[in-house]
């Protein structure tokens, strides 16, 4: 790969992983918040602790579909793109991961600030554990150098660029 590629992958490499630490700390500041500003206060119904575990729920299910069908058609759409280089071609696919992995970040984030805000509405220890999974599963998918090549390299080979 030419330096300026290697360069720029870097580069974008670090604006993902920033992006992910992003995300993933407005979660744990958000949930520190909601543990000092529900202390010594009682539970109250339970309604919107239920509602957010159900929507965390849903939001899993999605995590595990949703990005891959966006990374899926965008990859079909750049196949089509006729006479592209090594570099744009790797470049794009860099984009594709990238916004894979914004939005699977994102359906993760907006079901662990839902159940915190049930926390701090109903006082759920419960509530509190299911956004720390969701974090948790947020923290996997935390962009690498390793799993954006290996992504990249998969991509590369499930098409025939040269056609």
């Amino acid at each position: 790969m030419p330096e300026t590629t290697l360069n720029d992958m870097t580069t974008r490499l670090r604006v993902m992983q920033i992006i992910a630490a992003a995300l993933i700390v407005g979660v744990l500041f958000f949930a520190g918040i909601a543990v000092v500003q529900t202390m010594s206060r009682p539970s109250g119904e339970p309604f919107l602790a239920y509602l957010a575990a159900g929507f965390a729920v849903m939001q899993v299910v999605l995590w595990g579909i949703l990005p891959t069908v966006i990374s899926s058609g965008a990859c079909r759409q750049l196949r089509r793109t006729a006479g592209l280089e090594e570099a744009g071609q790797t470049n794009a696919l860099v984009g594709i991961y990238q916004t894979k992995m914004i939005v699977a970040m994102a359906l993760l984030e907006a079901a662990a600030f839902f159940n915190l805000i049930a926390y701090m509405n109903c006082v759920y220890w419960w509530s509190l554990a299911v956004a720390g999974g969701l974090t948790i599963l947020m923290a996997t998918g935390f962009p690498t150098q390793f799993r954006v090549d290996s992504w990249i390299e998969t991509q590369q080979q499930s098409f025939d660029w040269d056609s």
